[in-house]
């Protein structure tokens, strides 16, 4: 009895509750206010809708199908263009790039002052970067790898030939090339902007850095002597300005000697001779005139003996030659080409001398290098990639190993000044190691790579090497190629000395690249 109370008692509950709601709901539509509230709910209220898989929701706004006020037009916010920032201009140099393995650091100098620094990524241990002295031989904005399928190498700056350049990559913290020297991109664009072909770039196992150095060995400019531009002393003595004289048909021919002087005695102006020298002199022939020599040339063309000229009676008649069966065929070229004259020793002295001015050709334009080998015992001379000689060198004592140092000339604040000289000496060099040997790993981004097995035992000692100022003490030069090297340094020169000779990186369209570990 008491279940049955029960559930009539929630029978009744239930059916008052349905009764009032559907009272209210009948109140609500009849009240205008409350349905334009509910019109004002319906557009302004957000809906979540549920988009693809779990967890993704969307935002949709619904629209009513009367709009009680109108959209207003909203204006699109105007777009202040920002004003072009002024870069500043590169630092003055020469420029000279270092690149440290150990650090994994690359420190731009210019003008033998440190200037900015970055961080870089060398070769792994089995694809290592060669350590030596290089310069910029080619560059390239937008370049792909010929060896690695194609892979981007953005601002690429080639160092060597078989396939070492600077280019923008991803720095891991950690050697990861395969060989090449990976930039962050905002350094790479610098580099890109700031530096040029032929740019100085030394790859270091240890930090090094420039210092300034002294010596007489150090060459200093010297006057050029004369070149091909070189305007001859023949070509100075032409006057340009006299006005030329013309000649007429009724003019008299001038004879003259070799002096220049006239035959007759008389002026360059055309009046005769004074009375008194005119008696000393003997009597001259009646001279021919410009017709005379005409209607001559128009007859030894046409084959008709030539008119007797006006002087060829006063002049003694050779003998006639025997006479011949075989017809006599006019000699046209007689009357036109002279007899050859002497030429004066001035003339010809003047000629010698602009021909060999011209056999030496001008040399290209661009700073020079010195490479100075001590394998080679000889001294070799390069200006922009184009070689111009070399010669031998003497070394007072060629035991010790000189190690590798590289001297850059640099323009003092006074023109007038001699230049000064810097130098970066290169880290003793560790002795030929045999292979790497690596084992696989898996790094912090899952990705397999080669670590190198440190060896067991001591590790090699660097061997033993000179200072700069040492090495330069044992090097003999002759004079005549000190005075010939004189004639093209300036300011941006460079010399190289090295135990080691040209090797197989140093060829065509290069400097002198050295390679003193790989």
């Amino acid at each position: 009895m008491r279940s049955k109370r029960v559930v009539l008692g929630l029978q009744k509950t239930g059916q008052l509750a349905g009764v009032s709601m559907l009272a209210l709901m009948v109140v609500g539509l009849a009240s205008p206010q409350a349905e334009a509230q509910d019109r004002f709910f319906l557009r302004e209220t957000p809906v979540q809708r549920f988009q693809g898989p779990p967890g993704r929701f969307e935002a949709r706004r619904t629209e009513p199908r009367n709009r009680l006020t109108p959209r207003r037009a909203t204006r699109a916010p105007v777009q202040q263009t920002a004003k072009p920032v002024k870069e500043a201009p590169p630092p003055p140099g020469p420029h000279m790039l270092i690149v440290s393995v150990k650090s994994q650091r690359a420190s731009f100098y210019a003008g033998g002052k440190l200037v900015s620094q970055s961080p870089v990524s060398t070769g792994t241990a089995t694809h290592p970067t060669p350590h030596g002295v290089f310069s910029i031989i080619q560059r390239n904005r937008h370049h792909r790898s010929n060896i690695y399928s194609g892979a981007p190498m953005p601002y690429m700056q080639r160092l060597t030939w078989s396939g070492i350049a600077l280019h923008q990559g991803a720095l891991p913290g950690y050697p990861a090339s395969h060989g090449c020297i990976r930039l962050p991109e905002q350094y790479a664009n610098f580099l890109w902007r700031t530096i040029k072909m032929n740019t100085r770039v030394i790859v270091s196992r240890e930090d090094v850095e420039p210092f300034d150095v002294a010596h007489d060995l150090l060459f200093q400019p010297k006057s050029a002597p004369a070149t091909v531009e070189t305007i001859p002393e023949l070509r100075k003595t032409f006057d340009t300005t006299t006005p030329a004289r013309l000649l007429r048909a009724d003019m008299p021919v001038i004879f003259t000697d070799a002096s220049g002087a006239r035959a007759d005695g008389g002026s360059e102006s055309g009046q005769p001779a004074e009375p008194a020298a005119a008696a000393e002199a003997p009597a001259k022939p009646d001279q021919p005139t410009m017709r005379d020599l005409s209607a001559s040339v128009e007859a030894a063309r046409s084959g008709v003996p030539a008119p007797t000229l006006a002087g060829d009676a006063a002049k003694p008649q050779l003998a006639a030659p025997a006479p011949s069966d075989e017809p006599v065929k006019p000699d046209v070229t007689a009357s036109i080409y002279p007899q050859p004259a002497e030429i004066p020793e001035p003339i010809l002295a003047s000629f010698a001398q602009s021909l060999e001015a011209k056999q030496k050709k001008a040399p290209p334009k661009g700073a020079i290098t010195v490479f100075i080998s001590k394998k080679d015992k000889k001294l070799y001379v390069r200006q922009h990639f184009i070689p111009l000689f070399s010669a031998p060198v003497t070394f007072k004592d060629d035991k010790p190993n000189f190690g590798t140092h590289v001297f850059t000339a640099l323009e003092q604040d006074g023109g007038d000044k001699p230049l000064r000289w810097v130098a970066v000496t290169l880290p003793p060099e560790l002795p030929k190691a045999q292979k790497v040997k690596t084992r696989i790993e898996v790094d912090r981004r899952g990705r397999r790579i080669e670590v190198p097995v440190k060896p067991q035992g001591k590790s090699p000692e660097p061997l033993p090497s000179l200072s700069a100022k040492a090495a330069l003490d044992r090097i003999e030069i002759a004079p005549d190629v000190v005075d010939r090297i004189s004639e093209y340094v300036a300011a941006g020169a460079s010399m190289i000395v090295s135990d080691h000779g040209l090797g197989y990186e140093t060829g065509l369209y290069t400097d002198f690249i050295v390679v003193t570990q790989k």
